[in-house]
Order: structure tokens, then C-alpha cells, then sequence
């Protein structure tokens, strides 16, 4: 039921979940073209778990935000351990497995050679 112009928390929920999905399902496919190798599905897995956890906290957010207010001091570096340590689990591997972030430094130092050469030669 739609209440003081804002859609139902359930409409929400699915909207949050739905973008995390593309958005792991586009880093496959990025992962995809850069080592040629099929997917892993660890980067997919990486985003569905960030929106599941979002999703979580603010339902949980609505329900105990009148009772409970974690601090800043807090919420900030549990939430910064918990996407370092479920990058280094999920999104990481994919990357480094293959030599595909050295293969991405490599390539961007040539983009800063071509850029900041003195030659410029068409």
C-alpha cells in the first residue's frame, strides 16, 4: 500500500536487489571480455550479497530506528570490514586469477604514455 507518496518497502526491496543483480551480472560480462574465460559467478555473487545486506539493514533500519541508533563511530568500520573482506573473498579472485589487473595497469600506462608523450604523431 502506497503511503505519503512513497512505494511499498517490498517495491523497494526488489527495485535495490534487482540493480545489484545487473550490476554483478555486468561485471561478469566486463570480466568476461577482459580474460576471455567463462564466468565465475563470484562477482555476481559479491553484488547479490550487497543487496541482500542492504536490503536487511534498512528493513531493520525502519523497524528498530525509533529504539536503536548505532553510532557512526560504530557502523562505519563494520561496514567498511565487511566489504573489504567480502572483496577480498568474492571480487578479488576473479580479477587477479587470471593476470587481468595487470594486464589493466599495463594498459592504462600505455594510455598515460600516449597522453603525456612529448611526440604526438597521428
Amino acid at each position: 500500500k502506497e503511503v505519503g507518496g512513497k512505494s511499498p518497502l517490498w517495491a523497494r526491496a526488489v527495485a535495490v536487489l534487482s540493480v545489484f543483480v545487473v550490476s554483478g551480472l555486468m561485471h561478469e560480462l566486463i570480466f568476461y571480455y577482459a580474460t576471455e574465460t567463462k564466468a565465475s559467478w563470484e562477482v555476481t555473487a559479491f553484488f547479490i550479497l550487497h543487496g541482500l545486506c542492504l536490503t536487511i539493514e534498512v528493513g531493520l533500519r525502519r523497524k528498530v530506528s525509533p529504539y536503536v541508533k548505532v553510532p557512526n563511530f560504530i557502523a562505519i568500520p563494520v561496514t567498511l570490514t565487511f566489504i573489504y573482506i567480502t572483496a577480498l573473498w568474492l571480487f578479488f579472485p576473479p580479477v587477479t586469477r587470471f593476470g587481468t589487473d595487470l594486464k589493466a595497469i599495463a594498459e592504462y600506462g600505455t594510455v598515460l604514455q600516449l597522453l603525456f608523450s612529448t611526440n604526438h604523431e597521428c
